[in-house]
């Protein structure tokens, strides 16, 4: 299993977005994540945690790979179809590069599946993957 930074930027992001989005719920003065919610021990506790996790479980159990941003066809990772995503964009672009299938539930890669091999349970992808 191929691990990237982007792809790990994500993780964090996701997973402290996912924090930010709960802690919102029971704290009706938190409005801004960076200006707000950084600040609280909330966040502080929470990111190291999800920094835990990827010290102790995920680096370990993945090959971690270079993006090759130089090698990228930018015909492939500047494609608008019906939305864009860029992280979405260069992760698909590097799967590709590393011949790599990519294990995803996001629709978004809908826009990026020619000579990309996806597994995948979202419907909308498996329709759009037996086209190309």
């Amino acid at each position: 299993m191929l691990i990237s930074s982007i792809q790990l930027s994500e993780f964090i992001n996701r997973c402290i977005r996912f924090q930010f989005d709960l802690y919102k719920k029971s704290h009706s003065n938190i409005k801004s994540f960076k200006e707000d919610y950084r600040n609280t021990n909330d966040y502080k506790e929470c990111m190291s945690g999800i920094i835990e996790i990827v010290k102790t479980d995920i680096l370990p159990a993945f090959l971690r790979i270079n993006d090759n941003f130089e090698n990228m066809n930018p015909d492939n990772f500047l494609v608008y179809g019906f939305s864009y995503d860029f992280n979405d964009a260069i992760i698909a672009e590097i799967a590709r590069l590393e011949k790599a299938i990519l294990v995803t539930d996001d629709r978004d890669y809908a826009n990026h599946l020619d000579g990309l091999n996806i597994a995948t349970n979202n419907r909308v992808l498996l329709m759009f993957q037996s086209k190309h």
